[in-house]
Order: C-alpha cells, then sequence, then structure tokens
C-alpha cells in the first residue's frame, strides 16, 4: 500500500493545471534552493483516525501543509489555486482510497528566508487504510 504522501504527490503531480505551473516540481517539507519557481511542498502535520467501541477502524484523517511558493505573491497564489483545484477533484479510488478532503486554512505571506512568496494551506484527506 502507498504512503498518503506518496498518494498526494502523486495526486498533484498527475494534474493538468498543477503540472502546467509546477511541472511535477513538488517536494517534501521545507523552501528549496536552486529550484525553478513556482512549486510546492508538503508535510504532514499530525495522522488522526477513528476508533469504534467494537474494534479498530480502517479510516486516517492525516492533516497535510502544502506549501505553494512563488517568487511573486500572485505566482504563489495561482498555484494555491491549481493546487485546491486538483485536490477537490482527487480520485476516490487509488492506493490509498481517499474518501474525502478537507481545506482548513489558507494564506498568502512572503517567506523571510527565500524572500519569496508563500500560500500555505493546510488540508485533512480522508482516506481508508487496506
Amino acid at each position: 500500500m502507498a504512503s498518503a504522501e506518496t498518494a498526494l504527490a502523486a495526486a498533484l503531480s498527475a494534474d493538468a493545471g498543477f503540472a502546467a505551473q509546477a511541472d511535477g516540481r513538488i517536494f517534501p517539507a521545507g523552501g528549496r534552493q536552486g529550484v525553478t519557481y513556482p512549486y510546492a511542498t508538503y508535510q504532514r502535520i499530525s495522522t488522526t483516525g477513528a476508533k469504534f467501541l467494537d474494534g479498530a477502524s480502517n479510516l486516517d484523517w492525516p492533516r497535510f501543509q502544502i506549501d505553494s511558493w512563488g517568487r511573486t505573491a500572485l505566482e504563489a497564489i495561482a498555484l494555491a489555486e491549481a493546487i485546491r483545484a486538483a485536490i477537490d477533484n482527487v480520485t476516490i479510488a487509488g492506493d490509498p482510497r481517499i474518501t474525502a478532503t478537507f481545506q482548513d486554512q489558507s494564506g498568502p505571506a512572503p517567506d523571510e528566508e527565500t524572500r519569496n512568496f508563500r500560500v500555505s494551506q493546510d488540508y485533512l484527506i480522508f482516506h481508508e487504510r487496506s
């Protein structure tokens, strides 16, 4: 079974809107030096799962932070919008089987270290473990 991280990166890379802007440039955690802008990074913030009184559940909903990086605020915002569209249209089939997504927050800000712009979005990705 693939991890939720692998499934998320694959879903974004396969999306035409994301690919048109970032061309597969999605990386685990943190900003990158020497990478063509725009690009995205992701990291798992937390993992929560359902529990039942009569036993374990196979439903998890990890929280992911996905950052869109751009040389300008508009470039970062446009990539964030492409990510939102891609996640809103993610397939429910696959491995793991994603059953729902929920965007928790979003906001543009200049990044002090890189002197470029970043939009951070948090998503809960509901999926079934096999």
